[in-house]
Formats: C-alpha cells, structure tokens, sequence
C-alpha cells in the first residue's frame, strides 16, 4: 500500500487571494519534500489548474468583496512516488465538447509533438475564447509528463461539472 505523504483538499471560491495561500503551501509543505526542479514543475502545474478553474468556470460569481471569482475544488496529494493535481468546476456544455476535442489531442501527441504545437500557437493567436496564451493544458502535460485525465459529471440541463487529474513522477519510492 501506497503510504500519503501529503494532503490538501479544498472546495469553495476560487480567486486570486487563494492562490496565493496555495503558493505558501506548497512552498512550505512540498518544497522540502522535492528537488528544486520537482518543486518548480508541481508548483507550475498547480497554478495552471487553478488559473483554468478561476478563468473558465461556468459558475462564476462574486466574492464577499465583489471581486470576479469562481467555484471549484483543488485536491493535490503526494504518496511515496507520485503528485496528483485533481480541479473540479462547472462548465457548459459546449465548452465541455471543446476541452474535450483539446484534450484528447493533446494527449495522443508525444513530447515533440507538443512541444511544436505550444509554438505554433504561440506563433499565432490565442484561440477564440482565451483568457491566456492557449498553452495551459499543453504546458501541465508536457511537465507532468503524463497525460490529463478528465471526465465529465452531469450537474443541470445546461452545465456539467469537469473533474481534471494529472500524475506527477517524483522519482522516489522510500516504500
């Protein structure tokens, strides 16, 4: 059995004021647990997740200080070998079938393959839609070196609820 080394679980409003506190966290709790270039991917891979939640929620709100937010859960979790990075929010449905058509493509491409299409990308426009520079996803996977997990759970008529996962190799196994 795979022993937990590291557990962090949240779930409420997503803004810029959590992602701060989520930074400390990591450096404070991850940091000595993994190598400099470790933490730098892990820390990378998390701020990218939780940008994709904050920018592309179907269920934005308002904070208590009236500032944009979202809604969404951040799980992250490290066992003796791996990092598991795990985002929940709410998208539409016709967002739900473009992450989907991206990230079945991102996934089936190797390393090189992403690597040329970050630059294509960034050669050109950022897609239609596009709170950034439309690398996120491919940037989590090209560190992670794994591919995004994601599936899809009903919420109402109209929303569904993306539930992404991505695994991180730390290299070690003290188990």
């Amino acid at each position: 059995m795979r022993r937990e080394i590291f557990n962090l679980k949240f779930s409420g409003i997503i803004n810029h004021a959590f992602l701060i506190a989520v930074s400390d966290i990591l450096y404070s709790s991850l940091s000595p647990l993994l190598g400099p270039k470790k933490f730098k991917s892990v820390f990378f891979i998390t701020n990218e997740m939780v940008q994709n939640i904050y920018f592309y929620s179907g269920c934005e709100r308002k904070d208590e200080e009236g500032k944009e937010s979202a809604s969404g859960t951040l799980s992250i979790r490290k066992r003796e070998d791996t990092i598991e990075i795990i985002t929940t929010n709410c998208v539409n449905k016709v967002n739900s079938e473009i992450i989907s058509r991206k990230l079945d493509h991102y996934n089936s491409l190797t390393e090189e393959e992403l690597k040329a299409l970050k630059k294509q990308i960034l050669k050109g426009e950022a897609d239609e839609g596009s709170k950034g520079g439309g690398i996120g996803l491919i940037e989590v996977i090209r560190k992670a070196q794994n591919p995004m997990q994601y599936h899809f759970e009903s919420k109402n008529d109209s929303d569904l609820i993306l539930n992404l996962k991505i695994s991180i190799n730390t290299g070690e196994n003290n188990g």
